[in-house]
């Protein structure tokens, strides 16, 4: 996956030619055509010459794919103590269809799990008896955390409540 993320075109013409181009090949041309405009409007960013490119730039996509099994994040999940909603396409298959993403929400202490439609406006929950769901909006936000044996510690944002 590096080595194709390496190869990707990163500048078009225009955000139209950006989404004729994904929605025309696998696997943008199975997303609907409002998720991938969104995806064209927030993931690419406008050039002087008029140009548009890719936000992620393809060397930092592809150092991600090549990184992404040397960390041990998944044998924190348990210790995350935030609202986590989790969501796969109803139809995919894949690292992000539904059993994977079932997975992580069992480890996940405050989970939702949600299947994706074919319209991106209406996720619908799932109902799977015992699934622990996130607490209300009101609830207080995450305490900062420190990693049993670690010097990493996680402080909120300056100025976030």
């Amino acid at each position: 996956m590096a080595e194709g993320a390496r190869r990707r075109r990163e500048v078009f013409a225009s955000r139209r030619e950006a989404f004729d181009t994904y929605s025309s090949k696998p696997p943008y041309d199975a997303v609907a055509p409002e998720a991938l405009w969104a995806y064209v409007e927030h993931g690419f960013e406008d050039l002087p010459d008029g140009t548009v490119r890719l936000k992620c730039r393809r060397e930092n996509e592809a150092r991600v794919f090549e990184q992404g099994a040397t960390h041990n994040a998944y044998a924190w999940l348990a210790e995350v103590r935030c609202p986590v909603g989790l969501a796969f396409g109803a139809e995919g298959q894949g690292p992000l269809a539904q059993a994977n993403a079932a997975a992580l929400a069992a480890r996940l202490p405050m989970a939702r799990l949600d299947a994706m439609t074919a319209s991106p406006t209406s996720a619908r929950s799932s109902s799977r008896p015992g699934w622990r769901r996130p607490p209300p909006p009101s609830s207080p936000r995450c305490p900062p955390r420190t990693r049993p044996g670690s010097e990493f510690t996680v402080q909120p944002r300056p100025g976030s409540p």
